[in-house]
Parts: C-alpha cells; sequence; structure tokens
C-alpha cells in the first residue's frame, strides 16, 4: 500500500501541501535585468522516508519561509519500490520567488556532497544513486536542466519533472541538498498593444498571382525569440541593420506575439519584399516574419448545404456564387446557417403561411409538423387555380425547404413546425376569399403560429366591408400574444407610396391587406408586429416593377425577387420572380431568430431584422468592414440573415454563438464569450473537478449549441480528458466529460472530427455526426481551419471513410 503524504516538518521548518493547480504559464514575458539567481540552501533540498516495500513519505522547504530565489516545491506524491529495483522517484518543480522573470531552463546540481543519508546513521552517501541524470559534472555531481525553453515569470513555477534514486539497503532516510541556478534573460522592448498602421500613401506591393491582395512593402512582422541568450541585443542589431522602428504589436499577452516594424522599403515589386522577409527571417533570434497585407481578403465561411438541384457541388456557394445560389448568398444565408437552420436543437416556432395551394406537399419540405388546411366552403375556379399553380409550394420552400439532403434546395430554416393555410385545392378556391382571410387568422391564433407570411393580396381596398374584416382579423391575430408577427409582400405594381399614403390609397392595384397593415403599423400598439417586403435584383438594387413604401416608420426591407429557384408540387425546381419570393426569405430568418431565442417579442424579431440589414459586412475587394448600400431607396436594406442572427447573439445572453470571438480568458482556465468586443467577456468556468486548466482553445459546433474544451485532469496526467458542453437556452452551460478520450475534438461544417493520441506523433482521426455524403465525399475539412496535410497528405485516410482536404478557397 502506497501512502501519500503532505509536505511536513523539515528540521525545524513547517511545511505546506503544493497546490497542482498552481501557475504553470511559460509563455515569453519582457524582463528587466540580467542577472544570475542562486537558490538558497535550505529551499532547494528534499528528504525521503522509506515507511515500507511499497510507502514513502517525503519532506520539502517551507514555502512560508522560502520567499526569494528559486524554491523547490514538490510535485505529485513520490513512489518507492522495493521490489525489483528499489526505485524511488521524487516529482518536483521549482518556484521563482526572485522576483523577476527568469531564462528556461533552471539548472538543478546535486553535488557528490549532497546526499546525506540519515538513518540508519553511518550508512555510507553512496547507497544513495541518481539515475538519469541531463549531466555528470566533473566532481562527480549529477545535473538536471528543468523547465525546458522560454522563461518563467515571477512567482510562476516551472513544469513537473522527476528525480529517479535507486536506494540501497539498509538506507531508510536520506536528505538530497540541491543547488538551483537561474539566469535572467536579456530584456526586449514590451510588444506593443496596437499598431499606428502608416495609411496615408502607403507603399505597396501587388502580389503577382492574385492582385487583389496588397502587400506593404516596408512594414513587416517579426516575432522574436525571447529565450536566446542577449535577445536584447540580437533585436536592436536587427532595428539598426534594416533601419526599423516598432509601429506596434500582434498579440499583446499571447504566446504568439509579433513586433510591427517600418524598415527601409526594398523596392516596388512583390519579389522585393520577398527578398526583404527572406532576409531578416535568417537573422539571429528570429523565429518568422510575416509580410503584412493592407486590408486582407477575408473568406467568411459559413455551412454550404449540398442540395444537388440548387448546389451540387460547394463551390457553387463561394464567390459570387450561381444563378441557382446567388439569392441565399444575397442575404448572407450560408454564414446564418452556421447559427441556426432549425436543426441544432431547440424549440421550434410554429410557421404560418397563407397561399393558393399546397397540393402535394414534395418531401424536401424540411418540417417536423406540417399541418395543411383548406376552406370548408369552396367553388370551381379553374382559371384561378391554373394560374396559381405551386406558387404556396415555391413560397413554403424559400422558407423551409430540407438543407443539406442531396435533394432540391435549402430553405432559410431546415426544421419547422409548418401550417399551410390553402386558399383553394384542386380545381377550386374558397368561397369568399375575405372570410377564409379571417378564418385563417382565427385558426393561426389558436395554433399559436409566431408569423404568418402573407405573398398576396385579399379585399377590395375600395369597400368598407372587407376592409373591417380584415382589420378585424389581423387585431384578432396579432392581440393574441407578444410574439406575433405578419410578413407581407409588397407586390409589384411598380408603387412607391409614404405609409402614411398607403394608410388611405384607394388604388385599385392594392388590396385591403396592404391598406390596413399600413394603416396598423403606423399605430402604437401594432408596428412593431408588422413587417413589409420589397424585392431586389440580382444586383441588390430595387427590382424595377417592386412595390416600396417609404418614410421614417415604413416597416420595410428588401429580399431577392428575380429568379428565385424554388420547389414545385412535382418536386422540381422552377425560377419565380416578385415580391412574393422575398417575403419568405425574411419570415425564415424570422423563424430562425425566434429558435435561437424562442421568448422574443415580436418587435425585437422586427428590429433585429431591420437593424441586422445594417450591420457591417466583409468587402471581398478589399477585405475591409463597410457598412451596406441602401436598395436605391432611402432607409431601405436588404435582408442580411447573419447581420440579424450575429445582432441577437451578441446583445442577448442565453442565445447561441453567432458572429462574434470564443476563446479563454487570460489565464486559460474559463471559456470567454467576446459578446460585445475583446472587453469584459462573458466567463463560463470550468468543469468542476481536479482539472488543472484548459489546454486548447474551444471549438463551436454549428449552431453554437455545441462546445469542446480539452482539460487537463488529474486522472489522466498523460493525456487529455476531452469535455463536451451543451449550451442551454438560458444561457448556461453543462459540462460532460467524454470518458476515456484524450485528444481534441474540432466541429467542421456538417461533422465531427475527434483526433486522439499525439498531434506530433502517432495520430487517428474519428468522424462522428452525419457525414457528407455524395460526391464530395463524407467529410471536408478547410486546410487553414484544421492542419491535416501534414499528418494525413491530401485524400489520407481516417478512421471512418475518405479525408477530403479542401484549400481556403475552396478547391
Amino acid at each position: 500500500m502506497l501512502t501519500i503524504l503532505t509536505v511536513c516538518a523539515l528540521s525545524a521548518l513547517s511545511c505546506t501541501d503544493e497546490d497542482l493547480t498552481g501557475p504553470q504559464h511559460r509563455a515569453a514575458q519582457s524582463v528587466t535585468a540580467n542577472t544570475l539567481v542562486t537558490a538558497d540552501t535550505l529551499c532547494v533540498r528534499a528528504q525521503f522516508t522509506i515507511t515500507s516495500p511499497t510507502a514513502v513519505t517525503t519532506l520539502f522547504p517551507n514555502r512560508t519561509t522560502c520567499t526569494t530565489k528559486l524554491v523547490l516545491i514538490r510535485g505529485q506524491a513520490a513512489t518507492w519500490a522495493q521490489n525489483p529495483s528499489r526505485r524511488l522517484i521524487l516529482y518536483l518543480r521549482l518556484l521563482n520567488k526572485s522576483g523577476q522573470t527568469l531564462q528556461m531552463p533552471v539548472r538543478l546540481y546535486l553535488p557528490a556532497t549532497g546526499i546525506t543519508v540519515t538513518a540508519p546513521a553511518g550508512t555510507p552517501a553512496s547507497k544513495v544513486v541518481p539515475q538519469l541524470p541531463d549531466s555528470v559534472d566533473a566532481s562527480g555531481g549529477k545535473i538536471w536542466f528543468i523547465g525546458g525553453s522560454g522563461t518563467l515569470a515571477a512567482n510562476d513555477s516551472t513544469g513537473q519533472d522527476s528525480i529517479r534514486v535507486n536506494v540501497m539497503s539498509p538506507v531508510t532516510q536520506a536528505r538530497l541538498q540541491f543547488q538551483a541556478t537561474a539566469a535572467g534573460a536579456t530584456p526586449l522592448p514590451p510588444v506593443p498593444s496596437s499598431v499606428n498602421w502608416p495609411l496615408a500613401n502607403p507603399l505597396i506591393a501587388l502580389f503577382p498571382a492574385d492582385t487583389s491582395y496588397h502587400y506593404y512593402r516596408n512594414v513587416i512582422g517579426v516575432q522574436f525569440d525571447t529565450t536566446v541568450p542577449n535577445a536584447g541585443i540580437l533585436f536592436s542589431n536587427l532595428l539598426s541593420k534594416y533601419s526599423g522602428t516598432i509601429l506596434g504589436g500582434i498579440g499583446q499577452g499571447m504566446q504568439l506575439q509579433m513586433y510591427v516594424l517600418q524598415v527601409q522599403d526594398p523596392g516596388p515589386t512583390y519579389a522585393s519584399l520577398d527578398s526583404l522577409t527572406s532576409a531578416v527571417r535568417n537573422e539571429p533570434g528570429v523565429l518568422s516574419v510575416t509580410e503584412l497585407t493592407l486590408g486582407s481578403q477575408i473568406r467568411l465561411r459559413g455551412r454550404y448545404p449540398n442540395d444537388a438541384g440548387i448546389a451540387p457541388t460547394r463551390q457553387s456557394w463561394l464567390g459570387g456564387g450561381t444563378a441557382t445560389t446567388y439569392p441565399w448568398i444575397a442575404v448572407r444565408a450560408p454564414l446564418a446557417w452556421g447559427c441556426e437552420t432549425g436543426i441544432y436543437g431547440g424549440t421550434l416556432p410554429r410557421i404560418a403561411i397563407a397561399d393558393a395551394f399546397f397540393d402535394n406537399p414534395p418531401a424536401d419540405l424540411g418540417a417536423s409538423s406540417i399541418s395543411a388546411f383548406v376552406p370548408s366552403n369552396m367553388r370551381p375556379d379553374p382559371g384561378f387555380a391554373s394560374g396559381a399553380a405551386d406558387h404556396g409550394i415555391a413560397v413554403a420552400g424559400i422558407v423551409a425547404a430540407r438543407g443539406d439532403n442531396l435533394v432540391q434546395m435549402a430553405g432559410m430554416v431546415w426544421n419547422a413546425n409548418l401550417d399551410f393555410y390553402a386558399f383553394g385545392t384542386g380545381q377550386s378556391t374558397a368561397t369568399s376569399h375575405i372570410q377564409y382571410f379571417a378564418d385563417v387568422l382565427k385558426k393561426a391564433k389558436q395554433r399559436g403560429a409566431k408569423v404568418i407570411n402573407f405573398s398576396f393580396g385579399v379585399g377590395n381596398i375600395q369597400n368598407a366591408s372587407d376592409l373591417a374584416i380584415v382589420e378585424s382579423a389581423l387585431k384578432e391575430y396579432l392581440d393574441s400574444g407578444p410574439d406575433r408577427l405578419v410578413v407581407i409582400a409588397a407586390g409589384d405594381s411598380s408603387l412607391s407610396l409614404t405609409l402614411n399614403q398607403l394608410a388611405v390609397s384607394t388604388l385599385a392595384a392594392l388590396t385591403s391587406l396592404d391598406r390596413v397593415a399600413a394603416a396598423l403599423a403606423l399605430s402604437a400598439t401594432y408596428k412593431g408586429k408588422v413587417l413589409f417586403v420589397t424585392g431586389t435584383d440580382q444586383f441588390g438594387a430595387k427590382r424595377a416593377v417592386s412595390n416600396v413604401w417609404t418614410g421614417a416608420n415604413a416597416n420595410i426591407i428588401a429580399a431577392p425577387a428575380v429568379s428565385v429557384h424554388s420547389l414545385t408540387a412535382a418536386g422540381g425546381l422552377v425560377p419565380w420572380s416578385g415580391t412574393s419570393f422575398a417575403a419568405p426569405f425574411v419570415t425564415g430568418v424570422a423563424a430562425q431568430l425566434w429558435t435561437m431565442m424562442p421568448g422574443l417579442p415580436a418587435d425585437s424579431v422586427r428590429d433585429f431584422i431591420i437593424r441586422g440589414a445594417t450591420q457591417t459586412r466583409v468587402d471581398p475587394s478589399s477585405g475591409l468592414p463597410v457598412p451596406p448600400n441602401n436598395i436605391g431607396v432611402t432607409g431601405v436594406y436588404q435582408l442580411d440573415a447573419y447581420g440579424a442572427l450575429s445582432l441577437l447573439s451578441k446583445e442577448r445572453q442565453g442565445t447561441p454563438i453567432c458572429g462574434y470571438p470564443v476563446g479563454l480568458d487570460s489565464a486559460e482556465t474559463e471559456v470567454a464569450l467576446f459578446r460585445n468586443g475583446l472587453t469584459s467577456p462573458q466567463l463560463i468556468g470550468a468543469p468542476s473537478g481536479p482539472t488543472i486548466a484548459l489546454a486548447s482553445y474551444p471549438s463551436v459546433a454549428q449552431g453554437g449549441r455545441l462546445m469542446a474544451i480539452s482539460v487537463l485532469h488529474l486522472t489522466a496526467p498523460f493525456g487529455q480528458d476531452l469535455y463536451h458542453g451543451v449550451l442551454q437556452q438560458n444561457g448556461n452551460w453543462q459540462w460532460n466529460l467524454i470518458a476515456g478520450h484524450p485528444g481534441v475534438r474540432t466541429f467542421l461544417e456538417s461533422d465531427t472530427l475527434d483526433q486522439t493520441g499525439d498531434p506530433l506523433g502517432s495520430t487517428t482521426f474519428t468522424l462522428t455526426g452525419p457525414g457528407r455524403p455524395g460526391t464530395r465525399g463524407p467529410m471536408l475539412v478547410d486546410a487553414d481551419l484544421f492542419n491535416l496535410p501534414s499528418v494525413l497528405g491530401p485524400g489520407g485516410v481516417y478512421a471512418g471513410g475518405t479525408l477530403t482536404v479542401v484549400q481556403p478557397d475552396g478547391q
């Protein structure tokens, strides 16, 4: 039986336990002196007592007394085995109490005279034989180098190391008296926290293979090795040789820190810049040199569904897309799908779609629940039926066609609770459209639909009875709860009216629904529950024939209304044009917002949709964030699904992660959600239990409801136990240990990649999740997102199938 005792009295000194969760940071630090620190004698010795064939106790220095220089501290409990080799293993670390940053490694020396056997008295010290030292001193002592490379900050300790000793009979107790020394590192200037970029008349070199990349000719990033002797002198020599000045720094406080230097102009071409960086890279002490761009071609990534009808390949979604994917790219749906699709879990809102027909909905309408309602009283109307065939199916497809299933298309949400309200079936329609409209809203109220889509108008705008019925029905539905929203297509009659004009209009091209909805949108009670949708062309400008309502309180948003491919009852795809097919984009985004946060009131949903359309986004030509342009009408912008969802996530805790950085806090012990920039993050504590520290940055799954982190755990000292977190709708995290899984979990577009083993040696990759069926193989990995080619090579084999590595441009 091995008895583990805490550190206790050594000679006349008291003692304490060493906290294994204490600081162990090894990041490079700037220092202030260049000195040699030598430990006090009593602070670097250890005593052991063998109490049985398998038990040993140890005594280490008193840390309350040893408050300066270097202190020997216990790591995990020592081990002793009398048989077969009489081997004792002492685990230890060295604590830096010198008050300055030191250069590692620390030299731990045990001279021949440093071994004293205290029981039995008079036993020769040669009975205690240290094993496996790093080197042997000329006088017979043993030397170990503790801590590896880098620097050791004040009050931090080195990583755990071990001393192996053969203890010959009859020794039962002995003391090891070490000498410990460490050098203060040569000072380097601190890495600044910001950069004073030379933006006025910058010197630029164009990248030959892609001239959209603009590089500074005379500004470079340099990462310097802080562990080399005289690092400060070498850095100073570097600046002098290249006429360099420090403009700032990148990554202050992080492991990768980079000086941004302005140097002498090497010449006008990229080849000249490349020659300069190659020369600097070969200078003493330089770890890496980075050529810096003016702006950049940031390629935003999202979820790219593989639906064969609209996007047969992933490439169909990249760049400007294709004729079939452009509407979804225009509203930034791929990025929004990374935040919400309706298949990530959570409560799905009920969506009502009122339209002409929903006969034989195709299987690609991906809903958990589809309920169809038709009028109880109908009359033959073959003319109307032939003109409206497939209209409702197409609208529903844009809202909720199932995505990523190799079939047809992807809607804004891929899973939904859908209610279809058909105004007819077969060759017949409702006997009274205006009365059935009232029935639809009553039924939607009873079933708790949060949003109802009208891609048509109903009622005679000049008939007082029609107006009264529409107004009463709309109010009854909107009054049934704070989370009730109506989305109305503005129509295609080339009209431009203020909302006030629309509210009193008698134009025959309009309907009672248009006029009444406008009046409600102007009222204090209902203005947050009505949203009109106009249409745009392929270039993001207002479609010429699409109606638009203007004014400060117009409650209007735009969406693609030209060649929008959507479903037919027969299961094919056809292109549609008109605001009828712009409105369901907005309805789908409303459903996404409610799926992310079910408790939102309707006015907040409308607000996130309208404000989201004005959020800055990356200009692909410059790589810089820019505000969007309006559609050619003051105050009216095109729908931005990602803008709306990311705005919700940033402003409301309790929502899935979308559109903001996720990392670790400065101590690397808590997950940090940077909802409002890089200051004051929301911190999520590590799992309870005997953890040491988070070992890797979290990986967030599509939808932001799952997060994986790797945590050092005392029960697995040579590996990492993986913790898996689930974000609840109330914003709390529940960490779940994946038992027996040392390694890393990375969430990909739609799959989960588990990496086990040593990343630098033998490594296994296992894919879980739905996979990526079809010609592209079961999985895609961005090479710059997860560095696999160096391990497997393109087309490498992993457990579960073939791994395809794609480059950053999607090729």
